[in-house]
Parts: C-alpha cells; sequence; structure tokens
C-alpha cells in the first residue's frame, strides 16, 4: 500500500479547503451585492451588507459541515480547527498573489483590507469551524487520537 506523506495531504487539504471558502465569498457577494460588488465592493457593502455576510456565514458554515468528517478523522478537533484558519489565511495569499500577479490591479498594500471586508472579518473561518463541529456532534465523529484509545481499551489484557 502507498502511503502519502502527511505534509502532501496537509497542503492538498488547506489548499481545497481555501477554493472552497474563497467560493463562499464570491457567490455570496455575486448573489447578494450583483455584479457591481466585483466594480467596487464598498458600495454594494454599503447596500446589502447583512445579505452579503449572512449569505457568507450560511455558506462557510455548510462547506464546514460538509469538510468536517474528513477533517475529524484526519487530523482531530485542533487540526480541524487550524486548517480552517490555515484556508482563511490562504485566501489572503491568493488574493495578494492573485490580484497582483495575475489581475494587475490590487497594491499589496490593500490586499489586507479587501481581505477582512471581502471574508467579513473573522466571520468567515467562525462559521466554517461552527459547521465543522455542528457535524462533529451531531454524527459523533471521533479524530484519531480518541481512535487509537478507543483501539487500545479494547483490546484483551
Amino acid at each position: 500500500m502507498i502511503t502519502r506523506p502527511i505534509a502532501l495531504r496537509t497542503a492538498a487539504t488547506v489548499v481545497a479547503l481555501t477554493i472552497a471558502l474563497g467560493a463562499t465569498v464570491a457567490i455570496s457577494w455575486l448573489a447578494f451585492g450583483g455584479t457591481a460588488a466585483f466594480r467596487g465592493p464598498l458600495r454594494a457593502l454599503e447596500a446589502s451588507w447583512p445579505l452579503i455576510y449572512g449569505g457568507q456565514a450560511a455558506f462557510a458554515g455548510a462547506v464546514g459541515f460538509i469538510a468536517a468528517p474528513f477533517l475529524m478523522t484526519s487530523f482531530g478537533h485542533r487540526g480541524a480547527v487550524l486548517a480552517v484558519l490555515a484556508a482563511w489565511v490562504g485566501e489572503f495569499i491568493a488574493l495578494l498573489i492573485g490580484g497582483r500577479l495575475l489581475a494587475n490591479e490590487l497594491a499589496p498594500e490593500t490586499a489586507p483590507l479587501f481581505w477582512i471586508v471581502g471574508t467579513g472579518g473573522p466571520l468567515q473561518p467562525i462559521a466554517a469551524i461552527l459547521g465543522v463541529w455542528l457535524r462533529s456532534r451531531r454524527r459523533g465523529i471521533k479524530g484519531p487520537q480518541a481512535r487509537t484509545a478507543e483501539a487500545t481499551s479494547r483490546r484483551p489484557s
């Protein structure tokens, strides 16, 4: 059996989670802010910020809920939280690189502001972490440490 290095699996998970959380930003801003949100996000934010951030929290919570079984079994409770936070920071890196190098329209000095405004500050990762927590409580998903402890306690002496 071929086993993948843990670092590669972790990086792939964070990249996939970054893409999924980035999609929640794009979907919520486009759905509730319209195409004007991509031309001037502050104008769209003034008009419909509760819908944009509420939708984004709902979408991010759904991403966390869907990804919870994989995150919990692979990384445990703390690792799932760290993976979500790393994906949130990954969104900043993608915005910084993509906005400057690919689109040539975002200065590195303004990228942090657009990242905070776009993701709602800590709203998006908190919603995703709550989604993971709700799914793990609902289904009783256990992390790798709990499974190892259960297996050792069941062994006959």
